[in-house]
């Protein structure tokens, strides 16, 4: 507090801490999805989540087994929903309406710093190359 004593810190609510959790899975995993962007086997969609956009690849990928690189899809696409999820329950004075614009939202901010490279899909479902 203002003279200097250690206050208890408010509780922490699930969302709180589920947030958190995803937000340092996706920082401990983000090297590994940037290769995967950078060569294009999967891409940025418009909705906020990572699609698979090369379905015929090596059994190696960018140093990943096939199978460890969809399971980091699906991770990072699972903490992204979280974060999503956590975006929307704490905006203040969101319309219904507005709650699905929430994950293109997150998917402008994605598309922003992706690395060259990345598969980016465009609000019409269309996709380019970043």
């Amino acid at each position: 507090d203002e003279s200097g004593a250690l206050k208890t810190p408010p509780q922490s609510t699930d969302s709180q801490r589920a947030a958190c959790a995803a937000m340092r899975n996706r920082e401990y995993n983000r090297d590994d999805i940037q290769r995967l962007l950078s060569a294009g086997i999967v891409g940025e969609s418009n909705d906020g989540l990572l699609v698979v956009r090369k379905e015929s690849v090596s059994e190696t990928i960018q140093g990943l087994t096939r199978p460890q690189a969809l399971k980091l899809v699906e991770e990072e696409n699972g903490d992204r929903r979280v974060v999503i999820e956590r975006l929307t329950a704490t905006t203040p004075n969101l319309a219904p309406e507005q709650r699905s614009q929430v994950g293109g939202i997150f998917a402008q901010l994605n598309h922003e710093i992706a690395p060259a490279g990345t598969w980016l899909q465009n609000r019409d479902d269309t996709w380019r190359q970043k």
